[in-house]
């Protein structure tokens, strides 16, 4: 399967997740009505939870620059452009 197609097979399948979630369907029929077997359908639904749903805990931090540590303070730039100065 070219790239393209796993792409836009995975938005739909994602899309689907998202409906799915909003209605108030059993899995079971959601799954009859958009002609989707139950476990493709959990499969779906992992790779969305992993995608979507925010992970918890520790990640690990390196300095990539002479700028991003200075006497007393420290700048820490997450993606999406959020950046955060720590002084002390």
């Amino acid at each position: 399967m070219e790239e393209n197609q796993a792409e836009s097979r995975e938005e739909r399948m994602f899309t689907l997740v998202a409906l799915y979630q909003q209605g108030n369907q059993t899995r079971q029929s959601f799954c009859e009505a958009h002609d989707i077997s139950l476990s493709t359908f959990g499969y779906w639904q992992r790779k969305y939870r992993e995608r979507h749903e925010q992970k918890e805990g520790f990640i690990g931090l390196s300095v990539t620059g002479e700028n991003s540590v200075k006497a007393g303070q420290l700048r820490l730039e997450f993606p999406g452009g959020v950046t955060l100065y720590l002084g002390w």
